[in-house]
């Protein structure tokens, strides 16, 4: 069944809701909340004489339940901005894609996913599976040095250090590899919070060998690492 749907953004936001034509031919929020949206069909039996001029009027078997309305929390305005600035990063850089995501920290809403490449229109061919794919909920990233926060909450947390803890930097070598600091920085003797402050590779993965790994693993997990999350988006993909 064909339904209606007005976007009057068009374009914008247009891999994250999604298009809806129908159960089989719908992606993105279109058809992760199709079942909310949609409400349940109803049932009736309709009464007839062997008069064709007459009828014994309807017996509704099941009443109709109409869909629930839904509001986002995606801001609109701030979409089309990282839209925009993405896609002119993705032209000076020349990349092959990229996205943006902006969380509320106070609570986890998300207020913007802009991700290229991206449809240019309502009307852009259904057929360009990259371009109606939201790399935001679909693709997965290393964590970078946002890490170090979880790291440090497992060794905090274990007693492995405190916030005092000083690790001599100078010493990179781990044996079969060596860990550097970015851009060439040499740090030497720091504190856990000096090296929050330098974001340091060495003082991280130092310390971080006085964990069990099967402890550590669990704390990870225990922060939803390796999890979906719980955005209604059907193809996202674990941590």
């Amino acid at each position: 069944e064909q339904c209606t749907r007005i976007y009057p953004r068009d374009e914008v936001g247009a891999s994250l809701v999604g298009y809806y034509r129908g159960v089989k031919n719908s992606c993105g929020l279109e058809l992760g909340l199709d079942p909310t949206l949609s409400g349940a069909s109803g049932s009736a039996t309709l009464l007839k004489s062997g008069d064709p001029l007459r009828s014994l009027g309807e017996v509704v078997v099941e009443p109709a339940i109409d869909g629930a309305s839904l509001v986002l929390t995606i801001d609109a305005e701030l979409q089309e901005i990282c839209e925009t600035q993405l896609a002119r990063a993705v032209e000076e850089y020349r990349a092959v894609g990229g996205s943006v995501l902006v969380l509320d920290p106070s609570c986890g809403d998300i207020l913007a996913a802009a991700s290229w490449p991206m449809p240019a229109s309502r009307s852009h061919p259904i057929t360009d599976i990259p371009a109606w794919t939201n790399r935001n909920f679909s693709f997965q990233y290393e964590p970078g040095s946002v890490f170090k926060i979880f790291t440090a909450a497992s060794l905090l947390g274990s007693g492995a250090v405190d916030t005092a803890t000083i690790i001599d930097c100078n010493d990179k070598n781990f044996g079969r590899f060596s860990i550097h600091e970015a851009e060439g920085h040499d740090y030497h003797r720091l504190t856990l919070m000096e090296a929050f402050t330098r974001s340091s590779n060495v003082y991280f993965a130092r310390a971080s060998l006085a964990l069990q790994p099967a402890d550590f693993y669990r704390d990870l997990q225990d922060f939803g690492f390796g999890q979906r999350t719980s955005a209604p988006y059907p193809t996202e993909q674990r941590g």
